[in-house]
């Protein structure tokens, strides 16, 4: 598993200390680390506003500055985990934005190792696992727009338009998600509905934000629809 974390914090030295403790955490963790500090908001924004944008957690200041940036990062990056560190006097305006943590003390990185392990436990309790003799694959289901069958295996479409391959049958998988949020719309798509910007009726097609596209066929739109109404 990889976790991509994004820091935005104004001051810079704290911002070091909170990559180095994530960097350590994570690594305790078995977990690969993708972590990049910005040293503005504008530099974040900049990124976010990137069609191959990604980011799993976002650790941002706790201050008007950062809870603006917040809805940002949750307009952008629907599936993003927030965590604010900051003052206590700003924690219950934080709360707002539904952050895993609120890290009450500027400068330190109390907390943080344990706000981690919460996103650690939470991703790992809705991912999708497949074993084979090769290893084990784990992907948490948030990064997956959609399964398709391809023949004797099923391609497993993520957000960031990569795609990864496994030996499998479609119905195994359907049958194997514990997870809620997947509609079958075709014998060769699985969809994951929170994924989806819009459908297009002409040609049926299924359009994710990340720009994937699948599609529905004529015997199944109802039950997507259906299920997209519901989300």
């Amino acid at each position: 598993m990889k976790l991509w974390v994004a820091i935005c914090v104004p001051d810079m030295e704290n911002a070091r200390q909170i990559a180095a403790c994530t960097v350590a955490t994570l690594r305790k963790q078995a977990v690969e680390a993708g972590v990049r500090v910005y040293n503005s908001s504008s530099a974040l924004r900049r990124e976010l506003a990137g069609v191959a944008s990604r980011a799993d957690v976002v650790i941002l200041a706790g201050d008007s500055e950062g809870f603006h940036l917040g809805q940002d990062v949750c307009d952008a990056c629907r599936n993003a985990i927030l965590i604010f560190t900051g003052g206590r006097d700003h924690m219950a305006e934080a709360f707002r934005y539904r952050p895993v943590a609120y890290l009450p003390e500027a400068g330190g990185t109390r907390g943080l190792v344990e706000a981690l392990g919460d996103v650690l436990r939470w991703r790992r309790s809705s991912a999708f696992r497949f074993e084979s003799k090769t290893g084990v694959l784990q992907i948490p289901l948030d990064r997956v727009d959609y399964f398709e069958s391809d023949y004797r295996n099923v391609l497993i479409h993520l957000v960031d338009n990569t795609t990864e391959k496994i030996c499998e049958k479609l119905d195994c998988v359907e049958n194997g998600l514990q997870a809620g949020g997947f509609c079958r719309c075709h014998k060769s798509y699985l969809v994951n509905l929170s994924h989806i910007r819009a459908f297009r009726r002409t040609d049926r097609a299924v359009l994710f934000y990340s720009g994937n596209t699948a599609y529905a066929s004529k015997a199944l739109q109802s039950a997507l629809l259906s299920s997209l109404s519901a989300v």
